[in-house]
């Protein structure tokens, strides 16, 4: 148990191990969790509060097979702008298989306050994907 300091801690996952499963969101009449999320304005993204009560953060993966300088990409390699385009994945300026979390290369980042939990819910189902 850490006492008298608040900490902050920020981990990157580039790679998942991904257990198969089935989930039918849209036969539930609920949104789909595994919709592409960059998780830039998640709520565990905040400064940690001496006294504040923990919380459990909850993160989908999306990992899938995807090409770096894919179609979402447009004219990467000429204007630098469209590689900042969300689902673009530049790589190395080489077009190659990769896998990739949420369509990033590294995945998003995974925020936490010392003392808190976090999930982190793979998913891999090619139905579970919004293109």
């Amino acid at each position: 148990m850490v006492t008298g300091r608040l900490g902050y801690h920020v981990t990157t996952v580039s790679l998942a191990l991904c257990v198969g499963f089935s989930v039918t969101w849209a036969e539930r009449g609920q949104k789909n969790p595994y919709d592409i999320q960059d998780y830039r304005d998640h709520a565990c993204v905040r400064s940690c509060q001496e006294g504040e009560k923990p919380m459990t953060c909850r993160y989908y993966f999306l990992v899938e097979h995807y090409t770096t300088l894919s179609a979402a990409c447009y004219d990467c390699h000429k204007n630098r702008t469209d590689c900042l385009l969300p689902q673009c994945v530049p790589g190395a300026g080489l077009q190659r298989p990769v896998l990739t979390v949420n369509r990033m290369i590294p995945g998003p980042a995974i925020h936490e306050a010392v003392g808190e939990c976090f999930q982190v819910l793979p998913g891999s189902d090619d139905k579970l994907a919004v293109a």
